[in-house]
């Protein structure tokens, strides 16, 4: 995985995320949140403010449009670093996002580990 510059977005996308992602905070229970997450993301993705999103990703990579897994210049789908099926409450947090080629993002779709800070033990979180 390439190591990738730190950019920002604007306040106003920025604003605009985070009133897309209040549609899904207000669910009360986790089910719920993902179900609103998978409804409203394929919409929402596809906004005026999503494409400020996708073009500083497009900043991000070095180059051409780098997959952040295999680093191939075949990117061109968001990658939700923390999938939106076992943290809906970062669908739409943009440092939840990377760019990623299909032939990887794919295959990933739920899967998601983290690092045991005591023993170092990698745990998979599955949905």
């Amino acid at each position: 995985m390439i190591q990738l510059p730190k950019l920002h977005i604007s306040n106003a996308a920025r604003k605009s995320l985070s009133q897309y992602q209040a549609e899904i905070n207000r669910e009360q229970d986790f089910s719920t949140k993902v179900a609103t997450a998978k409804r409203i993301w394929p919409l929402r993705s596809r906004s005026a403010p999503f494409r400020e999103v996708k073009q500083r990703l497009t900043e991000m990579c070095s180059g051409a449009n780098r997959c952040c897994y295999c680093e191939d210049s075949a990117a061109d789908e968001v990658e939700h670093i923390c999938p939106k099926d076992l943290f809906p409450e970062k669908t739409f947090v943009w440092e939840n996002y990377l760019y990623a080629c299909g032939p990887c993002n794919g295959p990933k779709n739920n899967r998601f580990a983290v690092l045991h800070s005591a023993n170092q033990q990698l745990i998979e979180l599955n949905a």
